[in-house]
């Protein structure tokens, strides 16, 4: 069987160690590679993707859900 893709991800690397610098600019890559694949009609609200109404990316939701979260360590 062979391995899935989103489009334009195939090629993508990510290192979830690497330092917060290098975390944060593979986001920012991964956020622009998704603008760039995606097709016109998704580009249309979509609450449960927290999709605005021009259908980008809702950050301030982002960063309310972000704030909220439990980051309590699991042991």
């Amino acid at each position: 069987m062979g391995r899935f893709f989103l489009p334009g991800f195939g090629a993508f690397r990510y290192n979830f160690v690497a330092p917060q610098k290098q975390r944060y600019d593979a986001q920012l890559r991964a956020m622009a590679v998704w603008d760039e694949t995606r097709r016109p009609e998704d580009r249309r609200a979509n609450p449960a993707l927290l999709l605005d109404a021009r259908g980008n990316v809702d950050v301030e939701v982002v960063r309310r859900l972000l704030r909220e979260r439990a980051t309590r360590r699991v042991l």
